[in-house]
């Protein structure tokens, strides 16, 4: 598929080669929706990241509802309005970056650590679920090399949601450094999904235990 990730003046360039006019009219089509609703969405979750725009203090915490709400504007545009394929989509958050971020109010620290593609992520669950994890701790899981470069990790994080009444960012540091330690220098393409999320559920099951012992600790004391 054809992507326009960048703009020469009102020439656009394409994420390939030539692409044939049937690409560059849909491409046209994304690019426009794009151009209306990124700056939308980024106005929005300026006025509920920052107590007082004169300060450009940031709150401690955000409105779970409305980060899940615009990454679903994300996610309809992307996936279901246009059908971007999945091993496209790097190239519109690209785009987002290069043409249509005018404010920079989602935080990227790396290339692949972005602040709008995790809420792209965070609309793939459920809202109920979603709203178990604050942001801040939603941007520590993502965060993470070994859970964001897998796909297949939303897929198995769903399935904690009738068992998990809160994910607290304590829990997730814990899960984090179990699974980091269980996956250090390998490389899950190689994984069957079974084998994959009994990894994943090895590490959720040592952080429950870890934080399990430190309350017992703590109540003896």
């Amino acid at each position: 598929m054809a992507i326009i990730i960048k703009m020469i003046g009102d020439k656009p360039v394409y994420n390939k080669i030539d692409p044939v006019p049937e690409e560059k009219e849909k491409a046209l089509k994304l690019h426009k929706c794009l151009e209306t609703l990124i700056p939308k969405i980024e106005k929005k979750f300026e006025k509920e990241v920052y107590d007082k725009e004169k300060t450009r203090k940031r709150k401690s915490r955000i409105n779970n509802r409305l980060v899940y709400k615009l990454g679903v504007g994300i996610k309809q545009a992307i996936c279901d309005e246009y059908l971007v394929p999945e091993d496209e989509i790097e190239w519109v958050f690209i785009a987002i970056r290069e043409i249509y971020s005018k404010r920079n109010v989602f935080l990227q620290r790396s290339k692949r650590r972005d602040d709008f593609r995790y809420i792209f992520e965070a609309a793939k669950l459920p809202y109920k679920f979603f709203d178990k994890i604050t942001w801040d701790g939603w941007r520590r899981l993502m965060d993470s090399p070994n859970v964001r470069s897998e796909k297949r990790f939303i897929t198995w994080l769903e399935r904690k949601y009738d068992k998990t009444k809160e994910i607290k960012r304590g829990f997730i540091r814990k899960f984090l450094k179990r699974l980091n330690a269980l996956l250090k220098n390998k490389d899950t393409s190689v994984f069957t999904d079974e084998e994959l999320f009994e990894i994943y559920e090895k590490a959720w099951s040592l952080a429950i235990a870890g934080q399990n012992s430190k309350e017992k600790n703590c109540s003896t004391k």
